[in-house]
């Protein structure tokens, strides 16, 4: 996968940032976040989450590659479109114990020659009360398929569905931490 750098962001459509405050330690948010994989009821998008590479590169750096298949409630022409049910997405993990810093950089395997999606999360100390944990999240779409004004239309119209996908999505995924957090079931 690329790197944070290889985004073109000229060329691609932003996604919505988000920023929320979990009102925990890093050390457990970022062993919440792991719970969630495979498949934790609270989020049942993930449909599975399997790691394909983990290397502790340093005794404060540690990596980990995931392959994670998600159920992302495809509207029904996209489902005609594609013939998939499913996304497939490939997710990098770098967590710094050392800064207290854990990037995600997730981009899409599905459609890849059709579309490229990349996210990061950024997980860190919170600045104002080193007690809780600030998540940092925003994302990019780019379409390659569609580059003439004859389907410009279905182009917008993809950029739409994907933004509001992200934005729903990263809405609900911070609400579900807040509260399982909370409860301590994650």
């Amino acid at each position: 996968m690329a790197d944070n750098s290889s985004v073109d962001t000229k060329s691609t459509v932003k996604g919505p940032d988000f920023q929320c405050t979990l009102q925990h330690p890093w050390e457990r948010v970022i062993r919440a976040y792991d719970n969630r994989f495979p498949n934790h009821p609270a989020f049942p998008t993930v449909l599975d989450g399997k790691t394909v590479q983990e290397e502790q590169v340093s005794p404060f750096l540690s990596t980990k590659k995931r392959i994670i298949t998600l159920d992302v409630g495809y509207p029904h022409w996209v489902k005609k479109l594609t013939g998939l049910d499913t996304f497939t997405v490939e997710e990098d993990c770098v967590t710094d114990f050392q800064e207290k810093v854990m990037t995600i950089r997730t981009e899409n395997v599905s459609f890849s020659n059709r579309m490229r999606l990349f996210e990061e999360c950024v997980y860190r100390t919170h600045p104002e009360n080193g007690d809780w944990t600030l998540k940092e999240q925003r994302s990019y779409i780019k379409i390659l398929f569609c580059n003439n004004q004859l389907c410009e239309g279905l182009k917008k119209r993809i950029e739409d569905f994907c933004r509001s996908s992200y934005e729903i999505t990263g809405i609900n995924a911070a609400e579900q931490e807040k509260k399982l957090l909370a409860k301590g079931e994650l």
